[in-house]
Formats: C-alpha cells, sequence, structure tokens
C-alpha cells in the first residue's frame, strides 16, 4: 500500500536535508530587521569591521561545531528552555565584554555571525558529496 515508516537514520538524513536551507533563510530574513534603528548607527569604520569580522568568524566556527549535534532525542520544552538561557548567558557576557560607547555595533555582529554561520553550512553541504568520493580520500 505504501512505503515502509524509514528506520531512524534515513528519517535522520531525510530531516538534515530538509535543515539545508534554513539558516539561509534566517539570515535573509533577518538582516533588514536587525539593520533598522540602531542597527544602522556606526560608531566608527574599526569598530564595525571588527565587529563583521569576528561575527563571520564565530558564525563559520559554530557551523562547523554544530555540524553533528542531533537534539532529536531532547524534549522540546527542555531544548527550548535551553536555548533561551543560552541566548540569555550570550547577551549578558556581550553586555559585560563590549563598551557602552559600541553597543551599537552589536546587531552588525549578529548580522555578520548568521551570514557566516549560513554561508559555512551552505559551502560545507555543498562540498559533502566530495568528501564522501572516493578522490577526496575517503
Amino acid at each position: 500500500m505504501g512505503e515502509p515508516p524509514p528506520s531512524d537514520g534515513r528519517r535522520y538524513e531525510a530531516d538534515r536535508r530538509s535543515f539545508v536551507g534554513r539558516p539561509l533563510l534566517v539570515a535573509i530574513a533577518m538582516t533588514p530587521l536587525l539593520l533598522l534603528g540602531p542597527g544602522r548607527e556606526i560608531v566608527s569604520t574599526e569598530a564595525t569591521l571588527l565587529a563583521a569580522g569576528v561575527g563571520v568568524t564565530v558564525g563559520a566556527s559554530a557551523s562547523v561545531a554544530l555540524e553533528e549535534v542531533d537534539l532529536s532525542h531532547v524534549d522540546d520544552i527542555a531544548a527550548t528552555i535551553g536555548s533561551v538561557l543560552g541566548i540569555v548567558v550570550a547577551t549578558v557576557g556581550l553586555w559585560l565584554l563590549v563598551p557602552t560607547d559600541y553597543a551599537p555595533t552589536l546587531p552588525q555582529f549578529a548580522v555578520a555571525f548568521l551570514w557566516g554561520f549560513a554561508l559555512a553550512d551552505v559551502a560545507r553541504r555543498r562540498l559533502e558529496p566530495e568528501r564522501k568520493s572516493p578522490e577526496f580520500g575517503a
């Protein structure tokens, strides 16, 4: 009548494939929102370039570090609470580290982080078939 339900491995791969475009869509959607109002204020060229450079670097690093993380076994409520706590800790940490004069660079950092994460994710998934090919050494 129909196909049997996929095993956990096949379902995980299907979920991974459907996840490919999400970071890119989030970056596209959030960029205009983050750059309205205080995100338009440029404190100094050096501070803006530093925020963008650090944001791209941290975003790409997070994409690579979180590649194999699978939270499908975690309860949705626990994952949501953990995510919110992580965001609160990161926000408080940035408030403590960044001087108040440079606070307008935080939205620029966030945009650079989102784009760094999204582009690293897309590039990694684009190169993934090549990594698994015999010529690539895998």
